[in-house]
Formats: C-alpha cells, structure tokens, sequence
C-alpha cells in the first residue's frame, strides 16, 4: 500500500555544517587574489578546499555554497560567502 508520507534515509551520517561571513578589509590586489583562487583553483566553487576553520581552529574541507559577493568599504573591499564544512 502507498499511504502515508514516504520514507527519507540520509545519504551520510553527519548533518552538513555551513560558515557564512565576512572577510575584514581587503586590498584591491587581495580582492584579485581571492578571485584567481576562486576561478582557478576551485573551478568557480565547483571544486573544495581545506582551511583552518575559524571557529575551533581545526583543520575541515570546505566548499562554497553559490557564489561570493564583493562590496565596497571606503577605500577597501569585504567578500561575504557561505561554505559548507565537508565530512
């Protein structure tokens, strides 16, 4: 019989984590850095990479949720993104 809500089973066993926010004031030069990273290196988020995570100091595997956002702050800029920490 097919009543009642469908069954879910989880495809890993840990939820997955996310950062968001915000890099402090950057250079025009760091802002292109950061962006050659992001294009390159991570093959415009599609790829991970492993960082030290700033709210525990651990080494994790993170990737970009979307994309990343560049705004101005006087004479500088800031990047807001959202990553998931991997398991």
């Amino acid at each position: 019989m097919d009543i009642g809500p469908a069954q879910v089973r989880r495809i890993t066993s840990s939820a997955p984590k996310t950062r968001g926010g915000r890099t402090p004031a950057l250079s025009l030069a760091q802002v292109e850095a950061f962006e050659a990273f992001f294009s390159t290196d991570l093959g415009e988020g599609a790829l991970s990479f492993t960082a030290t995570d700033p709210f525990d100091c651990a080494e994790a595997t993170f990737r970009f949720v979307g994309s990343y956002e560049v705004s101005r702050v006087g004479r500088y800029y800031s990047i807001t993104a959202e990553l998931e920490i991997l398991p």
